[in-house]
């Protein structure tokens, strides 16, 4: 299964080594890299370390998993502080062609009265484009708009707007959000792969 798993399109096969560095216009920089690699079943699952620096050169350290398989890619991230249940977030298909959409995500989270809301995370490939950033250019790369509802069926205020740039094999190379009226700007500036 595994080999099938490495022959099967052309979606990123994490490896123990990886290592991806970003630039946020907020002045932040994020490292990520990959500390192993397991197979489970019919996927791989990476643990990924993620360290946050911000300007004043404080600095956070988390963890969650990527988990690969013949299709897809998706983020498993750990249960945040209001204790949302979520699924994971599938970010990519191999097959992933303009106008193509999925349920990237659904799950569960306390509002500010401590009722839950279920929501769900829609995605949609908009393009394919060139991408050309710090750590070069990138063709090929889909660009995924992520739109989220809350069961009501309304838009929730405060989720971010969320447009993700894809390259097959690098992974996200750009990211784009904007929550009210903040934007954020994320860049690939280097990265090394095994």
């Amino acid at each position: 299964m595994l080999v099938a798993l490495l022959a099967a399109g052309t979606v990123l096969v994490p490896v123990a080594g990886d290592q991806f560095r970003y630039s946020v216009s907020t002045g932040e920089h994020v490292t990520l890299e990959v500390l192993r690699v397991e197979p489970r079943a019919e996927q791989l699952v990476a643990t990924v370390r993620e360290r946050r620096v911000w300007p004043d050169g404080t600095s956070e350290e988390a963890q969650f998993d990527l988990v690969r398989t013949a299709q897809a890619l998706a983020l498993d991230m750990p249960p945040a502080a209001d204790n949302a249940r979520l699924s994971p977030l599938v970010y990519f298909f191999a097959s992933a062609s303009v106008r193509d959409s999925w349920l990237a995500q659904q799950g569960v989270f306390l509002d500010p009265t401590g009722n839950q809301v279920r929501y769900q995370i829609q995605a949609r490939v908009d393009a394919i484009e060139t991408i050309t950033g710090p750590a070069g250019t990138f063709p090929g790369c889909r660009r995924v708009s992520y739109t989220s509802t809350l069961d009501s069926g309304r838009s929730p205020d405060r989720v971010t707007r969320l447009t993700l740039w894809l390259h097959p094999d690098i992974g996200i190379v750009r990211s784009y959000s904007v929550t009210g009226t903040s934007a954020r700007l994320t860049e690939l500036v280097g990265y090394r792969k095994f």
